[in-house]
């Protein structure tokens, strides 16, 4: 009722926006869970394993409203990132790898945002995952054949060990979808989340529904 259009036309760009950012998203938290969660399992107990458990305490304390608006000033104070939007003034002036550098640009914050919050819990569940396939009698005997050590956890080791979070990505990417609406509205990013408070502040409960 408010925009006069069909509910679907409104939904179909904010969609696919807020699946864009859910998996830049997905891969800020992937790429970032995996590799500190094997090095954590790797080096347990010392000062490395220690400090990533402390970055994961924070990324756990922290909530999504307090770490954007702590992004947006630093993009605000800076300027090396853009302070809210999904593209520039001057972005239908850009070729295309203009186009896509812009967008990639405008994700980071946003990003980062979303991602940094299962971040912490998947990075523990690698570590936990790791540490229980390093303790197996395949992975001593590969040892005790005199395999190199990085050999033994990449080759052997992390192959069993990341099976388990393969099956938690579907259920992490669908987290991510619904944890994007925060950052939608700190960042303005024209997704689900921004079209949904606009009807609620609209009484549109349609576009709502």
């Amino acid at each position: 009722f408010a925009r006069h259009q069909p509910v679907f036309d409104v939904l179909r760009e904010g969609l696919g926006n807020t699946l864009l950012l859910a998996l830049a998203a997905a891969v800020v938290t992937w790429g970032l869970a995996l590799p500190l969660g094997v090095i954590a399992a790797v080096r347990q107990h010392r000062l490395t394993d220690r400090a990533t458990s402390f970055l994961a305490f924070i990324g756990l304390s922290i909530p999504e409203v307090l770490s954007g608006l702590l992004l947006l000033m630093l993009a605000a104070r800076t300027g090396w990132f853009p302070v809210g939007g999904m593209r520039s003034v001057d972005w239908e002036e850009m070729n295309g790898l203009g186009k896509i550098a812009d967008l990639a640009h405008h994700l980071v914050l946003p990003a980062l945002v979303v991602g940094l919050t299962p971040l912490a819990s998947r990075m523990r569940q690698m570590r936990g995952s790791l540490l229980e396939v390093l303790r197996l009698d395949y992975v001593t005997t590969a040892r005790a054949k005199g395999l190199p050590e990085a050999r033994v956890v990449l080759k052997h080791a992390l192959r069993n060990a990341i099976n388990p979070m393969i099956t938690l990505f579907g259920y992490t990417l669908g987290a991510l979808v619904s944890g994007s609406f925060v950052a939608e509205v700190i960042f303005a990013w024209p997704g689900l989340g921004r079209i949904t408070i606009e009807a609620l502040q609209s009484h549109d409960q349609y576009l709502v529904l």
